[in-house]
């Protein structure tokens, strides 16, 4: 298993930070940790690229500390992400 993370975009609104990235899940598992760089996540926000796509779920209680691990529908996804946190 594999995880790949782009962070693409960080900004601050409010209280809280946000960034926002852009993963892809390869190899022989359906889960992986995706590392936000924020310290506590509040948010998690996973977003599939394609409706052909199968889902992508949270497997946290949040709030939790980073990373945070998902679980795919299949081996290989590839998804955006905003989390918001401190």
């Amino acid at each position: 298993m594999a995880i790949t993370t782009t962070i693409t975009r960080r900004s601050i609104f409010g209280n809280m930070k946000i960034v926002i990235g852009h993963s892809v899940l390869s190899g022989t598992t359906n889960t992986g940790d995706v590392a936000t760089g924020l310290s506590s996540i509040e948010f998690f926000i996973p977003v599939t690229e394609s409706n052909a796509q199968k889902g992508i779920s949270v497997n946290e209680t949040l709030p939790c500390s980073d990373p945070v691990t998902v679980v795919t529908e299949s081996n290989d996804a590839t998804f955006d992400w905003e989390a918001h946190g401190h």
